[in-house]
């Protein structure tokens, strides 16, 4: 579905603020939002680049029906995800973009959407125009501890200017499950191609100073 006339907020029953953060279940996470990139962060999971932009909401605005995206991500080991990436196509203007609200889950919503996200929140990610109105939105200051296996990121584009919608942007190269677009009330029926997505995470302090060293090495076996 594209059109709606509902105007309520999505997941009504939590409550959402800017840069701010509600973990639900402590025993799947811990998460804050310090507003601040993360340095040294790498890419734990990546589903592939932009391709097409799909005609199914991934935004709330009257226009699109406050519809969100949701696509699953596997973890090898356990990880500190500080942000992600996505790709969104814009009705108008890649400058309408304000906000994302995002969630995680570790279950699948098409089949367990009664069960809920077990993290969620809402922050200003930064955007780059990619040209025909396609935006590449960065979300960073996330600090969520996640153990190794599958979970599913959800992204929907929250107030955006000027009364504008979005959708979402397929992966030319994802695998995994299907995406899921969901409603107020519940996930919608039929699969959806693979969002292009990204998991940025900070490597433990161990795995950076065994870099650090390795790289000292390296310039000490040159200069001999």
């Amino acid at each position: 579905r594209l059109l709606a006339s509902s105007k309520m907020n999505y997941f009504r029953k939590y409550s959402f603020a800017k840069n701010t953060c509600l973990p639900i279940a402590v025993a799947v996470a811990t998460i804050t939002i310090s507003g601040m990139e993360a340095e040294g962060a790498i890419t734990v999971f990546d589903n592939g680049d932009g391709g097409v932009g799909q005609p199914w909401c991934n935004s709330e605005a009257p226009s699109c029906g406050y519809y969100v995206m949701m696509d699953d991500f596997t973890l090898t080991t356990s990880q500190v995800v500080s942000g992600f990436t996505f790709d969104s196509s814009f009705g108008s203007s890649v400058s309408n973009y304000t906000s994302t609200r995002w969630a995680i889950w570790t279950v699948n919503p098409a089949t367990n959407f009664a069960t809920g996200p077990q993290i969620l929140g809402d922050a200003a990610g930064t955007v780059v125009d990619l040209g025909s109105n396609i935006g590449r939105i960065t979300v960073e200051g996330l600090n969520v501890a996640l153990n190794a296996g599958t979970y599913w990121l959800q992204m929907q584009n929250h107030s955006l200017l000027n009364n504008d919608s979005s959708t979402y942007v397929s992966s030319t190269t994802g695998g995994g499950a299907p995406a899921v677009q969901a409603s107020l009330t519940a996930p919608l029926a039929g699969a959806r191609p693979e969002v292009a997505f990204s998991i940025q995470a900070v490597p433990e302090p161990t795995s950076t100073a065994l870099l650090g060293l390795t790289g000292i090495a390296l310039l000490l076996r040159r200069r001999r």
